[in-house]
């Protein structure tokens, strides 16, 4: 958030350390300052206020699958607390900010295609 205060970063290459190169991070420099790719929003909650402040156009990628716990071991919430967060994160930022993934697809004994229809139905019905 500093750099976004700031209205730049500064950025060193990687391969020869002396060169240095600024990169604007002012609003009308940047067509979209960063799409979320997240489960849980939480974090950037109290940042959102700030980038809207400033002008910045961002955007969320909210994946929500149906897997149980064996196999999302680092989502800690369940199924009904992700749509109800995803509900929330919708009506705080826009609906048009929020996009809705279903992957991976993970196709085993127990996650069939019928399987990933019936809860891709579901969620989308939600």
């Amino acid at each position: 958030m500093n750099g976004i205060r700031r209205g730049y970063v500064d950025s060193i290459n990687p391969f020869n350390r002396k060169y240095v190169s600024r990169v604007s991070l002012k609003p009308k420099d940047v067509t979209c300052f960063v799409v979320f790719w997240t489960k849980n929003e939480t974090p950037m909650l109290d940042y959102l206020q700030v980038l809207n402040q400033l002008g910045y156009t961002y955007y969320f990628q909210f994946t929500l699958t149906a897997y149980e716990q064996a196999v999302e071991q680092a989502v800690p919430r369940k199924l009904t607390e992700l749509i109800e967060t995803f509900t929330h994160l919708s009506n705080r930022t826009s609906k048009n900010k929020v996009v809705w993934r279903y992957d991976p697809i993970l196709l085993t004994d127990t996650y069939t295609l019928e399987y990933h229809y019936r809860y891709f139905k579901e969620l989308a019905n939600s």
